[in-house]
């Protein structure tokens, strides 16, 4: 998430650097789609990480749950 921030406003702040006139507005469009493009990649690859990851600590919750109520002996009435 942080470097999908960051590549997006690294986009935004590199209008502020330069002249929009038609010799200047290819380099600027290349240097925001460069900025948005690291944005995009970031959040292609930190999603589904970041769902893997918390589908393997709910994994592992629910055993570690399992296991704890299977070692709770049953103290009857």
């Amino acid at each position: 998430m942080t470097y999908t921030l960051l590549g997006i406003s690294l986009g935004i702040g590199s209008l502020a650097e330069h002249d929009l006139n038609p010799t200047t507005i290819q380099e600027v469009i290349r240097g925001l789609t460069d900025n948005f493009a690291m944005a995009f990649m970031t959040t292609v690859v930190g999603l589904p990480v970041s769902a893997a990851l918390r589908a393997a600590l709910l994994v592992a919750y629910s055993r570690a749950q399992e296991r704890s109520v299977r070692q709770i002996p049953y103290q009857g009435d």
